[in-house]
């Protein structure tokens, strides 16, 4: 299972157009379950699967279809709700990284906040680190290294277009 923002899912498209050729058509297919896409590849009893969730913490921006909203704001202590999700993998690969450069303060929801409107600036290394620490916690409170494989990416390439590529590349 890849876990975070739109960068993940490139991974994990790259990882379905490699393994679904080996897939007889008639046993494979594609579901969506609100935040996650699932490829199943019926015939060797596998999936390959995204869950969506761009700070890996619940946000306000954690539906994978309307994200783009002009204030992002995260619950750096609420995993439960999306990690409930991750439990049964073999491999976990996470990410997150991009939408963390968007903004010099990241907006935190209190603890014990109402609603997404209870909410403080932070500077976004301490918000970050607030969330990572969120994150390890729970990976090490419920994952048994012993079964599954957990992967963290942080930096990573942008989306790019050919065309863009030359303002860095100029051959």
């Amino acid at each position: 299972m890849f876990v975070g923002d739109s960068l993940n899912r490139n991974q994990w498209e790259s990882m379905v157009c490699l393994v679904q050729s080996a897939v007889s058509p008639d046993k494979k297919y594609v579901t969506w379950e609100d935040q996650r896409v699932v490829f199943h590849a019926w015939e060797f009893n596998a999936t390959v699967e995204f869950y969506w969730s761009p700070f890996l913490v619940e946000s306000n921006s954690d539906n994978p279809k309307i994200h783009s909203i002009p204030t992002r704001i995260i619950d750096a202590s609420a995993i439960a709700a999306h990690a409930e999700n991750w439990r049964n993998a073999d491999y976990l690969v996470f990410n997150t990284y991009i939408w963390w450069m968007n903004t010099l303060n990241m907006k935190l929801k209190r603890p014990g906040g109402q609603d997404w409107e209870d909410h403080d600036e932070v500077v976004r290394i301490e918000a970050y680190r607030k969330v990572l620490n969120t994150w390890a916690g729970w990976v090490n409170d419920n994952i048994d290294p012993a079964r599954t494989s957990v992967f963290f990416m942080s930096m990573s390439p942008l989306h790019l277009s050919s065309s863009s590529l030359h303002s860095f590349w100029p051959f």
